[in-house]
């Protein structure tokens, strides 16, 4: 028994993501994993084309970066490496790149239209380390994509695919309504006057956010 569930695991995530891919047409499909080290995480990492890594400004996410920095060409070795060994497997390992788009800074407050000084300093930190010590770790194993173009175009500045705000008293809202933040409707907000303008004025600026962000990713990965 141990044998076929060893047979049959290492590319069963990924043959269930293509078949639900195929039957429901589906092009991209983003796996939300949990922060840990797991065997599944693994699994579903290397069953990944692509990667992007979320971050708080805080200092446990320079510590995840540090492991990030030796894990992940880890994992990647060692699917290079188990492609040949399971290629008879009733699920082969997929032939995935595993490239690194880049991060997200979220979870902190603004004033003045800026990240509040408490967070800035967290927030600079983090960049500095991914562009400083991640990516050329990652480049080592052809792990990253190349944004010169983006980068000379202005779209990008660095790695960093966007910092975005706490999301206020809207996530109360697009809970209520079941959509994204940025999807809120003037009715679904449920205010008025300086208020709703006010509100309007977030969900517009993360609509803004959130499309710039996905219009990278899919350049990117296409």
């Amino acid at each position: 028994m141990q044998s076929r569930l060893c047979k049959n695991l290492p590319g069963a995530f990924y043959e269930l993501i293509r078949l639900c891919s195929e039957k429901y047409n589906i092009d991209y499909v983003l796996i939300d994993m949990n922060p840990g080290l797991s065997a599944i995480n693994q699994t579903f990492f290397m069953s990944s084309d692509a990667f992007i890594i979320p971050t708080n400004p805080d200092p446990f996410s320079i510590m995840a970066l540090k492991t990030l920095k030796t894990v992940l060409p880890r994992w990647k070795r060692w699917s290079l490496q188990s492609r040949e060994i399971f290629k008879d497997a009733s699920y082969p390992l997929p032939n995935t790149e595993m490239k690194f788009i880049g991060e997200i800074v979220q979870r902190f407050n603004l004033r003045n239209q800026k990240a509040a000084r408490p967070y800035q300093g967290k927030i600079d930190e983090i960049i500095t380390y991914i562009e400083s010590e991640l990516v050329p770790e990652l480049e080592k194993h052809s792990m990253t994509y190349d944004i010169s173009e983006l980068i000379s175009s202005g779209r990008l500045e660095n790695h960093c695919l966007a910092q975005i705000s706490e999301f206020g008293a809207l996530l109360q809202k697009a809970n209520i309504a079941m959509v994204p933040v940025f999807a809120l409707t003037d009715r679904q907000i449920g205010e008025t006057g300086e208020v709703l303008d006010q509100m309007a004025t977030k969900r517009d600026r993360f609509d803004l956010i959130f499309s710039n962000m996905a219009n990278v990713v899919m350049e990117l990965v296409k």
